[in-house]
């Protein structure tokens, strides 16, 4: 039977939620019609791509360009992403990225 809890990472998670507070925030742009940021933090990061927390969602499949910014690293580094998915919850949405190689 399938269980649909079942973990579908392809690779471990570094998690940031413990240092949220600590946490500089990255910034994705992106364009509908016209270019847009938004900021986030990050709240994972693997070998595939990320989460981050954001104030609003991005378009599911939208290839965006990032700067993601990560504890102790003084300059920010810039990504291609492609978003994976856009979660709504209480305090914003949270958007699952992957690295786009």
């Amino acid at each position: 039977m399938f269980d649909q809890r079942q973990e579908k990472r392809q690779h471990p998670r570094y998690s940031f939620k413990e240092s949220a507070s600590l946490a500089p925030f990255s910034t994705v742009l992106y364009s509908n019609t016209r270019e847009r940021s938004v900021h986030a933090q990050l709240q994972d990061l693997s070998q595939g791509g990320f989460c981050l927390r954001a104030d609003r969602g991005i378009k599911r499949d939208q290839v965006v360009r990032c700067e993601l910014s990560l504890p102790g690293i003084p300059v920010p580094i810039p990504t291609l992403m492609r978003v994976r998915w856009s979660l709504k919850i209480r305090q914003g949405y949270l958007i699952g990225m992957q690295f786009v190689i």
